[in-house]
C-alpha cells in the first residue's frame, strides 16, 4: 500500500504535500481497488476453487481496513527523533527486499510444495511484515532520514515482487510465451515508474 503512495508523492512533487485525489478521486481509487479485489478473488476461484469463508473475508477487510485508518489518522511526530543514524539507501532497500522475499516465499510461490503447516506459514509472514513495518517506522525518525530512503524502501519491495511473479505465473500456470510476455510488460512498468521517481527526486536534490 505504501510503495504506491511513496512513487506517486515522487513523480508529482508539486501535489506531495496536499490531497492529489479529493472526493472524486478517492472515490475513483476505491472502486477500481475492489474491482481488482473481485477479479483476484474470481481467479483465485477458476484457478484453485476457493471461496473465503465469512471469518476470512472478515480478517481480510479488517488487514485492509486497518493501514488505511491508520494513515488517515497518523501524523509527523513534532518530537525529537530516535538516537542514532538511519540506515544507508542501499541497505534500506536491502532490508525492504529481504523481509518481501521472506514474506512471499513463505507462501510457497515456486510450488515445490512446503512441509510446513499452516500455522507455521501464517507466523513467518506475520513476522517478516511486522519486521519490515517496524524497522521501517522507527528507521524513519532517525537523523540523516530522507526522501531518497523512502523511495529505497519502496523499490526494494517492488523489485522484490517483479521476480517473484515470474515465479508465480509459471508454477502456476506453466512456462508460456503468452505468461511470459505478461510478466515482462509488467516488470517493464514496474521498472518504468522507478527510474521515473529516481530521476525525479535526484534533479528536486540541490545541487
Amino acid at each position: 500500500m505504501l510503495v504506491p503512495i511513496v512513487l506517486t508523492e515522487q513523480l508529482f512533487r508539486t501535489r506531495a504535500h496536499r490531497p492529489l485525489l479529493r472526493t472524486p478521486g478517492t472515490v475513483a481509487a476505491v472502486l477500481g481497488f475492489l474491482l481488482g479485489a473481485a477479479v483476484v478473488g474470481i481467479g483465485n476461484y477458476v484457478t484453485y476453487g476457493f471461496f473465503p469463508s465469512t471469518v476470512q473475508g472478515v480478517g481480510v477487510l479488517a488487514l485492509i481496513g486497518a493501514p488505511v485508518v491508520a494513515g488517515l489518522l497518523l501524523r509527523p511526530s513534532a518530537g525529537p527523533g530516535l538516537p542514532g543514524s538511519a540506515l544507508s539507501p542501499r541497505s534500506t532497500a536491502l532490508l525492504t527486499a529481504i523481509c518481501s522475499a521472506l514474506f512471499v516465499f513463505s507462501q510457497d510461490p515456486v510450488g515445490i510444495g512446503w512441509s510446513v503447516p499452516l500455522a507455521v506459514t501464517l507466523a513467518v509472514m506475520a513476522v517478516a511484515a511486522a519486521t519490515e513495518a517496524v524497522s521501517i517506522g522507527l528507521l524513519a525518525r532517525r537523523e540523516g532520514w530522507t526522501e531518497r530512503h523512502s523511495l529505497a524502501a519502496a523499490t526494494g519491495a517492488m523489485v522484490t515482487y517483479c521476480w517473484n511473479g515470474f515465479l508465480v505465473q509459471f508454477s502456476i500456470h506453466g512456462f508460456t510465451a503468452a505468461g511470459l510476455a505478461a510478466q515482462l510488460v509488467f516488470v517493464a512498468l514496474a521498472l518504468a515508474l522507478l527510474i521515473g521517481a529516481w530521476r525525479r527526486q535526484a534533479a528536486a536534490r540541490p545541487a
